[in-house]
């Protein structure tokens, strides 16, 4: 058996690979050399696609994480876009100064209203501001909780701080609190409805009222 074995060489396959693949009955021939070989077949096409938009998703989502997105901050009465947006992120260093304890850096892509102003009469439009980093992000919306505090009663009841969330991630989230309103509805009702919103927007930093950036 040893001897037989031996005989079954790499010399010994090639020879016969070729033979077989020469058969009229086989409609694609078997390649013996895999070094210069050529994409995969077409099959292979739908992973890809499906990666790359894994990966567009995934920088999108670390895109979003240096951003945050401003609900009920009034808007500036000015008319040209580039008056509006200095006139926006003007507003926002000031609402960092007067009612957060932090001095955020914005990046330079500076900050811009979302959302077309007619779906917008009666409220602002929300704010998204561009800063520099994650945890500047995160130390504004930790510190979006003293708004509730403030003495002004514009800032104190209508300007929230949210994370800037995807499509998708908004989706969960709103579901999320949906479920947990759903929870406290079922469980003691010590509490008024106006008690469990606040609660809910401590448990999270902001999280009212929903959006979903662009």
């Amino acid at each position: 058996m040893n001897d037989i074995k031996s005989t079954i060489n790499t010399a010994t396959l090639t020879t016969c690979i070729p033979a077989i693949s020469a058969d009229n009955n086989l409609s694609v021939p078997i390649p013996t050399d895999l070094s210069n070989a050529g994409p995969l077949p077409s099959s292979s096409v739908p992973f890809s696609e499906h990666r790359m938009e894994i990966t567009k998703v995934l920088h999108d989502i670390n895109r979003r994480k240096n951003n945050v997105v401003i609900s009920g901050l009034p808007g500036p009465l000015v008319s040209s876009e580039s008056e509006r947006r200095t006139a926006d992120c003007d507003a926002f260093l000031h609402l960092c100064e007067e009612h957060l304890d932090v001095k955020p850096s914005m990046s330079h892509l500076g900050c811009r209203r979302l959302g077309k102003p007619e779906n917008f009469v009666n409220r602002p439009r929300m704010l998204l501001v561009h800063l520099t980093s994650e945890t500047s992000a995160t130390n504004i919306i930790q510190s979006a909780k003293l708004l509730r505090r403030s003495t002004d009663p514009v800032f104190a009841s209508q300007v929230y701080i949210n994370p800037d969330l995807s499509p998708s991630e908004a989706k969960l989230a709103f579901e999320k609190r949906q479920r947990k309103s759903e929870k406290h509805k079922g469980g003691s009702n010590t509490h008024t409805g106006h008690d469990r919103a606040i609660g809910d927007v401590r448990d999270v930093g902001v999280n009212q009222p929903d959006h979903v950036a662009e």
